[in-house]
């Protein structure tokens, strides 16, 4: 019985937490009807709302009282943004059903809800959704049944570049839509943004992978999100994941 030579695969490293200063990004989403105005992929549909210029505090409540802290349903959900100093941040939320909970920290983005803990239905019941307490806008949604966002939407903290380096896009076949790159760099001072990039991808009609060697750097604080118009001028199912990596550099 030979010994064959061990291999050391980065990525795997990256995805398992072993290396320092470095985490994987993996950034999905779908917009069920993508009309013939740019929408983001996102599963609220239409415009994303959660590009906010100041950093305020978030709401969270769900369409369902299944979940709540006792409930069938999501209980605890964590929120994944950025804070008022457009550094990476996070925070556990305890759901009340319908009635909206407050975080204790504020969020300049939110990009990702995860479900933490769950009663016996295992994910969420309802629609749960994070809303700015301030703005009002709608800034992460967790659909029914999902346990996780589904929004192609990611914020590059300061501090921080991402190495963006895969694209897997998805439409009905029968129908054509054309799929959108953005990233728009946000000043640290001023929290204004400046859109850089609006690289139009091309339409997709079925499933198209991109790979991008090397990959694409966003120095961070950054916004970068995928929209989509539909080319048919019918409204159009459109799904996307975005990849690569994060890279700590302050």
């Amino acid at each position: 019985m030979g010994f064959g030579v061990p291999t050391y695969n980065f990525s795997d490293q990256v995805a398992l937490g072993t290396v320092s200063g470095v985490i994987p990004v993996f950034k999905y989403g779908y917009n069920d009807e993508v009309g013939t105005s740019e929408e983001a992929i996102w599963s609220s549909g239409g415009a994303y709302t959660g590009f906010i210029s100041a950093a305020e505090f978030v709401e969270v409540s769900s369409t369902s009282s299944s979940d709540a802290a006792a409930g069938v349903g999501l209980r605890q959900t964590m929120i994944f943004g950025l804070g008022y100093d457009l550094r990476a941040q996070h925070e556990t939320v305890t759901l009340n059903g319908l009635s909206a909970v407050t975080t204790k920290k504020r969020f300049f983005r939110v990009y990702r809800m995860t479900n933490t803990a769950s009663g016996t239905n295992e994910k969420n019941v309802g629609t749960v959704s994070a809303v700015g307490a301030t703005s009002g806008n709608k800034l992460a949604e967790m659909p029914a049944a999902y346990g996780q966002t589904e929004m192609c939407v990611y914020a590059v903290p300061l501090g921080s570049k991402a190495v963006l380096t895969g694209l897997l896009l998805e439409s009905d076949v029968a129908k054509l839509i054309d799929v959108r790159f953005n990233v728009a760099y946000i000043d640290p001072d001023t929290k204004l943004r400046r859109f850089a990039i609006g690289s139009r991808l091309g339409a997709s009609g079925g499933v198209s992978n991109l790979d991008a060697d090397p990959g694409v750097v966003v120095a961070g604080p950054a916004d970068v999100w995928l929209s989509g118009i539909a080319a048919s001028g019918a409204s159009n199912y459109a799904s996307a994941q975005l990849v690569g990596k994060e890279y700590s550099i302050a």
